[in-house]
């Protein structure tokens, strides 16, 4: 497709292309960030590909010159569904994971 590893979003049942006018790539990560944690919470998986060939990806889409275009979100039902909850205790406590000022 539009990608060396973005086959999977032709197969998918629907895919989300991440554009935005800027190009300020942090907006963009938080967004994808957001809608994959919404799309799990429902029991729907989902993967990013990254535009390699944007040229490509651009005319399939027809996203517009002035437009940056980097990710597409592909989302659908997993093959075999994931458990949705964590293990009771499966979390290291806080101590063990956070740092105050030093390390």
């Amino acid at each position: 497709m539009c990608g060396n590893y973005a086959k999977h979003v032709a197969q998918a049942a629907f895919a989300v292309a991440l554009v935005s006018s800027t190009g300020w790539t942090f907006d963009i990560g938080q967004t994808a960030a957001y809608l994959q944690l919404a799309a799990w919470s429902l029991g729907v998986s989902s993967c990013i590909a990254t535009m390699q060939k944007e040229a490509e990806a651009r005319q399939v889409l027809g996203v517009p010159q002035t437009m940056h275009l980097e990710i597409v979100i592909a989302f659908g039902y997993a093959a075999r569904p994931q458990p949705q909850k964590g293990k009771l205790g499966g979390r290291q406590p806080l101590a063990e994971v956070v740092h105050w000022e030093r390390w």
